[in-house]
């Protein structure tokens, strides 16, 4: 509970300083007339719309402590489920557990994105050899880039979607 309280401290604290001019010129930022205190969903609106931007320096430190420790006490209590859902992709499919994806980050900075692997291995082949053999899947495909029934995605891979545990490994990018 007090390090809640410390988080919403800094927050407001935070909203209280005056926005970069980026941040005002790209929209991000709400003026105080604009928040209605009732409508306010996250502490993440309250600091610019981006978690930690305007946070003072031992703001950001007492945030990243918060995530790390936050993401070890995950991994401690779901390793088993960790478990589980990698056995699961293990023994369902051939090929890797991971699928890993590099993405640009906060200030341009690249990193490698990991979720649990829900798809066939070399699903762009799969992909155009369903389209090429079924055009009613194709015009779907080209009018909104997702198909019913995708026939790259394992069965496994549907459950792990639906239940959103092929997400569990983006604790890891907490981490580093």
């Amino acid at each position: 509970m007090p390090i809640a309280l410390a988080l919403v401290w800094c927050a407001n604290k935070a909203a209280k300083r005056a926005p970069p001019a980026k941040a005002k010129r790209e929209g991000m930022y709400r003026e105080k007339s604009d928040i209605s205190w009732a409508s306010i969903t996250t502490p993440a609106e309250l600091v610019h719309t981006r978690p930690g931007r305007g946070l003072p320096r031992s703001g950001r430190a007492l945030k990243r402590v918060v995530d790390i420790c936050g993401a070890l006490v995950f991994f401690t209590f779901l390793l088993p489920l960790y478990l589980g859902v990698a056995l699961g992709v293990a023994c369902t499919s051939r090929g890797p557990i991971f699928y890993k994806q590099r993405r640009i980050g906060q200030n341009g900075r690249s990193f490698i994105f990991y979720k649990f692997r829900s798809m066939v291995v070399d699903s762009d082949r799969a992909l155009a050899r369903h389209l090429q053999a079924n055009p009613a899947a194709r015009e779907q495909w080209d009018k909104f880039q997702k198909i019913d029934d995708d026939p790259r995605i394992t069965r496994f891979g549907q459950f792990i979607r639906r239940t959103s545990l092929d997400e569990l490994p983006q604790f890891w990018n907490v981490l580093v």
